[in-house]
């Protein structure tokens, strides 16, 4: 009877591991499709890396490989449907696009610039999050705060670009 009870409760478990638990980064279209988004931090030949910008209910960022062979930039900040609705729950994840949407599309495109100086100075990083982006009016300068997913002392690196 123990074994039952212990087999029941493995089961569970590893029913619970295997599902999708990111809130902040996933939706669902019209359809009824999921969708991801966050920004490209990596590319890769027929992938990118996808990066929320909101912290999950883990505190932690999601992280997902995209496939898919649509022309993605570092920094834009994008939605991707999601092929059959199927994430590898891996961290970082792996999806495959069924269609790629950009969300940001600022005149100056001032933000994305700042990000993909911030990740080409900082290319070493393994899964690069973007913690913080500001604009100073004032000083007329984006800072991006980046941090190393994979990196466990979490040590956040500043970069500043001028307009």
């Amino acid at each position: 009877m123990k074994i039952i009870h212990v087999m029941i409760v493995f089961c569970l478990i590893a029913v619970g591991c295997s599902k999708v638990d990111n809130i902040d980064q996933i939706g669902t279209d019209q359809v009824g499709g999921i969708s991801i988004s966050g920004y490209v931090v990596k590319k890769e030949e027929g992938q990118f890396l996808l990066v929320s910008p909101q912290v999950s209910f883990n505190n932690d960022y999601e992280a997902n490989w995209v496939v898919s062979n649509e022309v993605v930039e570092l920094g834009q900040l994008i939605e991707v449907l999601v092929v059959n609705g199927e994430i590898n729950a891996s961290d970082p994840g792996k999806v495959t696009a069924e269609s790629i949407t950009i969300l940001e599309d600022t005149p100056h495109h001032g933000a994305k610039n700042a990000i993909e100086y911030a990740l080409l100075q900082h290319h070493y990083m393994d899964v690069p999050i973007i913690k913080t982006i500001t604009y100073s009016k004032d000083k007329k300068e984006w800072l991006v705060v980046l941090v190393d997913k994979k990196d466990g002392d979490k040590r956040e690196v500043s970069v500043t670009l001028k307009e």
